[in-house]
């Protein structure tokens, strides 16, 4: 998880995006990253089903990255 929070980050810089805030990378399951604009979840798989935060914004368009 650490590895995809450092490349997210690479990410947001390269395209002028400021990282604000990261959090949770001690407990290595889920990961936040803050950009004031955005807020970005990083989850394992079994952390993403348990917390489900997707059924709390039902109306909201979701976008799935994977790779």
């Amino acid at each position: 998880l650490k590895a995809l929070v450092d490349e997210l980050e690479d990410f947001l810089k390269k395209n002028s995006i400021r990282t604000y805030h990261v959090e949770g990378l001690r407990a290595l399951k889920w990961a936040l990253v803050d950009t004031y604009t955005v807020i970005i979840h990083l989850f394992l798989p079994e952390v993403r089903e348990y917390y489900d935060l997707e059924s709390y914004w039902g109306d909201a368009e979701i976008y799935v990255m994977e790779g």
